[in-house]
């Protein structure tokens, strides 16, 4: 079995906010099995890789750098523990993440200027096909940005591994992130595709 300095795959990803606390969370939730479940993690990430070696690059690095990753922590917790077990688990690594960013976010929103920028922002980080996305322009004004997500890689790489039930964690995390970001900036999303929708409908306003 390959040593923790050995693998390549974990080191890289434990970089990343969304998975620092991968290594604390696996040895406290399972203190006899934890070097093998990370070795698992790591493997099953290597074959993940390979078997979507042919994507675009700009597909690679949404899909390389979080739902990969995302499929097989889920799918290795499930082999040591049981699918609610395993879910609860990861939300908890997930979750803990977005509530951190946005704490972040949230002091950053106190600078002069920040939600006007953040309104532009929002738009150009979903603009095109961006990390496999796709999405529809509904509104583009200075105080105001709305788009339908037509395509969400998390629902396509999550439903082609079976795991479909990740998918609504990811949303999860874009409501802790992007709501209460400032008093004067107002988050929704009444549809996303991942609970059913046809579309994500994404909405950013800045009110007086």
């Amino acid at each position: 079995m390959k040593l923790r300095e050995e693998m390549d795959n974990i080191n890289k990803i434990i970089e990343n906010p969304h998975f620092k606390n991968l290594q604390s969370i696996v040895e406290e939730k399972f203190p006899d099995d934890d070097e093998q479940i990370l070795y698992c993690i790591d493997s099953e990430m290597d074959s993940m890789y390979k078997e979507n070696a042919d994507i675009s690059e700009d597909e690679k690095g949404e899909v390389f750098n979080y739902i990969i990753p995302s499929i097989a922590i889920y799918n290795v917790l499930k082999k040591y523990s049981d699918e609610t077990t395993a879910i609860g688990i990861f939300k908890e690594m997930f979750l803990k993440a977005a509530y951190k960013g946005a704490d972040s976010l949230r002091e950053k929103a106190k600078e002069p200027g920040f939600i006007e920028g953040f309104i532009k922002k929002a738009f150009n980080l979903k603009d095109g096909n961006s990390g496999g996305l796709e999405k529809r322009v509904v509104c583009d004004t200075k105080n105001k940005t709305e788009f339908d997500v037509i395509k969400c890689p998390y629902v396509i790489y999550c439903n082609k591994y079976n795991v479909s039930e990740l998918s609504t964690v990811f949303c999860e995390c874009d409501d802790i992130f992007y709501g209460n970001i400032h008093p004067r900036l107002i988050w929704s999303r009444t549809k996303t595709i991942a609970r059913g929708d046809e579309v994500c409908d994404f909405k950013f306003e800045i009110i007086e």
